[in-house]
C-alpha cells in the first residue's frame, strides 16, 4: 500500500504547478477571516491555537480551509468554539481533542507547508449569533481567498476522517501494485536505502465512475447545501474520495492515478462550459448561465437546519453581486427579475418530480425560490431559465424593500415588499383529475398550455387567478422575418384582500407561430394584445 507521505507528494506537485502557471487561480486578498487556527507548533507541542487575525497576520496570509460534512442531527457534533471555551481555544487545543476530520486536515496542511487553517466550527463562535452572521457573510471571500481547500468528501460526518477513508478502496477493493524505485536508477527496482520514490500501478476507471465519486452516490458530502459555495468559489480543492485523491483548480482537474486529466472542467459541479468561460462575467448571458448552474445544483441539496436556506447560498450571492454589480432580491436579481421570476423548483426537465404538498411556511415570500428550500429530494431540480439580454420585459418594479435583523442572507428576514406593474388578465386555473393544471381566459383555447404550478392543489379544483405578463420573445429567420413568439406570465392567487396582495403559484409560457410581417419587435406594443388583449397595466403587490 502506498504511504500517505508519497501520496501527499502528488498534492504538493499540483500546488507547485498551479502556483507557477495558473493565473486564474490567483486571488487578490481583500478580506481576512476574523480567526484562524495556527499550526506552527503543532508537531512539537501536539497542540494548535485559535488566533485573532487582526493582531497576528496580514491580509495576504496563506491559509487552508476545510470543507466537510457535519453529519445528520443524530451524529455526534464536531468540536466547536463557544463563548464558554473560546479563551481556552486561544491558549491551545490538543490534537487529541479534535474529531478525526479536523485532526487529519491539520496533518495534511502541515505536510503541505501551510501554517494556518480555517475550520468553520472552530473559527466561528457557534453560540454567538452576531459573530456567526458576520463571519458567515464572509464565506465567499474566505473560500475564494484560501490557498488550498481540503475536502473530506468520503466522510459521512465530522468523525469519519480523511486519511484512512482515502485508503479504503486502494488497499482492499482495487488490485494495486506499489513499486519503490530510485529516480536516478536506469531500471525500476527497490533500492532499500530510504531514498526511493513510489510508483502505484492499478487498473484504470471510466470517467463516469470518477464522476460518481464526486456525487451524492458516493457520499452525503456532495448532497450538503453548504458545500456548494465552498467548492465553487475555492480556487483549489483537493478531494479525498473513497477511491483516490482528486485535484481541482480553475484550470485543471486530475485524478491521483492520472487516468483522468482535463483542463478547464469542474466535474463535481458539472458545468456545461469550460472554467475559462464560466468565470467570465463580461458576458451577461454567460454570467447568468453560471448563476443558473449554481441554482440547479443548490436546489437538490440538503440542509440540517432549514433556516440556513439563504445563509448557505450567501457566499454565491455575494460573489455574483460583486462580479456583476447586480442588486440581489432574495435570491433573484433586480436587473433580470423578469427572467428570474420564471423559476421552478419542480423543473421542466425533471418530469418525475412532484409539486410541494403544501404552501411554503418559511419567512421568504412566495415569489422567491428560497421559500421552497430545502427540498433535498431525488429528482427535484431547478428549471433552467434561458436569459436573452435583448428581450424587452413588460414587468416593471414599482416598489422594493427588504429588511434583515443583521447581515443580509445570514440573519433573519424581518420584512420584504415587492410591488410590480405589468399587463394583467383575470383567468381560471383548473386542476385535472390527472393532476395537470391549465389556465383559461374567457374560455380561450390559446391558454390551455399547461403552466408549471409549484404546489399540489386538490384534483378537480378551480381557482380564480391573475395572469401577470413578464416578457416576450420573438424568434426570427436570418432575413429578420418573425416566425414564432413566446409570452411568459406569472400565475398569481389572492392571498389577502385588504389591501390586495397576491402569492405566486407558478408561471406559464404561450408559444405561437406567426407569418405576420407586422410583428417586428417585442414589448408592450406589436403583438402583445394577442394573448393579453385589452389588458391594462396594473400594480400588484406580491407576498
Amino acid at each position: 500500500m502506498p504511504s500517505f507521505e508519497s501520496r501527499l507528494n502528488a498534492i504538493s506537485k499540483w500546488l507547485s504547478d498551479c502556483d507557477c502557471h495558473h493565473t486564474r487561480c490567483v486571488e487578490t486578498p481583500s478580506v481576512r477571516p476574523r480567526r484562524l487556527l495556527d499550526l506552527e507548533e503543532a508537531e512539537r507541542t501536539k497542540r494548535i491555537r485559535l488566533i485573532e487575525t487582526s493582531a497576528s497576520v496580514g491580509t495576504d496570509v496563506r491559509y487552508a480551509t476545510l470543507s466537510h460534512c457535519w453529519g445528520p442531527k443524530t451524529s455526534k457534533p464536531p468540536l466547536k468554539t463557544t463563548l464558554e471555551n473560546i479563551t481556552h481555544h486561544y491558549k491551545g487545543i490538543s490534537l487529541d481533542d479534535l474529531n478525526l476530520n479536523f485532526r487529519d486536515a491539520v496533518v495534511i496542511a502541515i505536510k503541505l507547508g501551510v501554517q494556518y487553517i480555517w475550520i468553520d466550527s472552530l473559527c466561528i463562535i457557534q453560540d454567538d449569533y452576531s459573530d456567526w452572521e458576520t463571519e458567515a457573510e464572509k464565506m465567499a471571500d474566505i473560500y475564494r481567498q484560501s490557498y488550498i481547500n481540503i475536502a473530506a468528501s468520503a466522510a459521512h460526518d465530522a468523525h469519519g476522517g480523511i486519511v484512512d477513508l482515502s485508503f479504503l478502496h486502494i488497499s482492499k477493493d482495487i488490485p494495486t501494485a506499489v513499486i519503490r524505485y530510485s529516480p536516478g536508477a536506469p531500471t525500476v527496482r527497490y533500492t532499500g536505502d530510504g531514498s526511493c520514490e513510489e510508483l502505484m500501478i492499478r487498473p484504470s476507471a471510466l470517467k463516469q465512475e470518477y464522476r460518481e465519486l464526486l456525487s451524492r452516490k458516493s457520499s452525503p458530502y456532495f448532497a450538503r447545501g453548504w458545500v456548494l459555495q465552498e467548492v465553487a468559489l475555492a480556487p483549489r480543492t483537493v478531494y479525498f474520495t473513497t477511491d483516490q485523491i482528486m485535484w481541482q483548480c480553475r484550470e485543471l482537474f486530475e485524478s491521483e492515478d492520472g487516468t483522468w486529466s482535463a483542463k478547464n472542467v469542474i466535474p463535481a459541479l458539472d458545468y456545461s462550459f469550460t472554467v475559462e468561460n464560466c468565470f467570465d462575467f463580461t458576458s451577461k448571458v454567460r454570467a447568468y448561465s453560471l448563476w443558473q448552474m449554481w441554482l440547479k445544483s443548490y436546489a437538490t441539496r440538503e440542509l440540517t437546519y432549514p433556516s440556513d436556506a439563504a445563509a448557505a447560498a450567501a457566499g454565491l450571492i455575494n460573489y455574483y453581486k460583486s462580479a456583476t454589480g447586480h442588486t440581489p432580491m432574495l435570491g433573484l436579481w433586480k436587473e433580470t427579475l423578469h427572467a428570474d421570476l420564471k423559476w421552478s423548483v419542480r423543473g421542466g426537465p425533471f418530469k418525475g418530480s412532484r409539486p410541494s404538498n403544501k404552501l411554503p411556511t418559511s419567512s421568504f415570500p412566495s415569489w422567491s425560490w428560497l421559500c421552497m428550500l430545502p427540498r433535498g429530494e431525488s429528482g427535484v431540480g431547478f428549471q433552467n431559465i434561458i436569459y436573452y439580454d435583448k428581450i424587452v420585459p413588460s414587468l416593471r418594479i414599482e416598489e422594493w424593500e427588504e429588511k434583515w435583523s443583521g447581515p443580509a442572507f445570514t440573519s433573519k428576514l424581518e420584512y420584504a415588499k415587492l410591488v410590480i406593474s405589468t399587463f394583467v388578465q383575470d383567468g381560471m386555473l383548473s386542476v385535472t383529475q390527472k393532476g395537470d393544471a391549465k389556465v383559461e381566459v374567457n374560455g380561450s383555447r390559446a391558454w390551455q398550455q399547461f403552466p408549471t404550478i409549484e404546489y399540489q392543489l386538490p384534483l378537480g379544483s378551480k381557482h380564480a387567478v391573475k395572469l401577470a405578463h413578464i416578457e416576450q420573445a420573438i424568434y426570427r429567420h436570418n432575413d429578420g422575418k418573425a416566425f414564432q413568439y413566446r409570452d411568459s406570465y406569472l400565475v398569481l392567487r389572492m392571498a389577502a384582500s385588504d389591501p390586495p396582495r397576491y402569492e405566486r403559484l407558478g408561471f406559464g409560457e404561450l408559444d405561437c407561430f406567426s407569418m405576420d410581417d407586422n410583428v417586428d419587435k417585442p414589448g408592450p406594443t406589436g403583438h402583445l394584445e394577442r394573448h393579453f388583449m385589452e389588458s391594462d397595466r396594473q400594480s400588484i403587490e406580491l407576498v
